[in-house]
């Protein structure tokens, strides 16, 4: 997330002034997700937004110890395609909100979690603001995002291309994610742009 964090700080010394919507600290916690002290220093003149996920953690870990957590994640994937999916659901309310309350101009995702585009797009077309789409990794050709089945991935693809196209602008991290979505036909070459990480 160093990407995300640096240009938020980027932002800000340009006279911009973000607002970024992120996880609430307990469900940093209970994801077991790992915090650095240092890093959240730097970014203590930021407006941060914590909200929380409502993940059903207590059911999840239930069906765990059933080991039948992979079961109900086959048959429904939509609900559990990813864990952070209850997060982009949950803030959608609260972020139309603070839209709305802070006159916000633009929005700005970044992916992975892939579910932070389906919230993009229900906000762009909540608002008619315009969106950008920062894609650090690719969606269904990602090596580290599972699939329960072929049937998933296929599905997976057909919704990749849908929300692919909706984004004003598409960012990704390198040239051959930038060929990837053109050969895909999923965008044009003049709505993709290159922002090589570190920049």
């Amino acid at each position: 997330m160093n990407r995300s964090l640096n240009l938020v700080i980027r932002l800000k010394d340009k006279g911009y002034t973000p607002i970024v919507a992120t996880l609430s600290k307990s469900d940093i916690t209970n994801f077991a997700m790992s915090t650095d002290l240092e890093l959240e220093r730097t970014v203590e003149h930021i407006d941060i937004r914590r909200i929380n996920s409502n993940y059903p953690f207590r059911l999840v870990r239930f069906l765990q110890r059933l080991r039948i957590f992979r079961f109900v994640r086959f048959l429904l994937f939509p609900l559990f395609w990813e864990q952070h999916i209850f997060w982009s659901r949950n803030a959608y309310n609260e972020l139309l909100k603070i839209i709305d309350e802070e006159k916000i101009s633009l929005i700005y995702t970044t992916s992975a979690p892939f579910s932070t585009l389906l919230l993009g797009r229900k906000l762009k077309v909540a608002t008619g603001l315009p969106w950008v789409a920062d894609l650090r990794d690719p969606y269904t050709d990602a090596y580290a995002h599972s699939f329960p089945s072929k049937l998933h991935w296929k599905l997976s693809q057909i919704v990749e291309k849908k929300i692919l196209k909706q984004p004003d602008i598409l960012v990704v991290t390198n040239k051959a994610l930038k060929e990837l979505y053109l050969r895909k036909e999923i965008r044009q070459e003049d709505n993709i742009a290159v922002v090589y990480n570190g920049f």
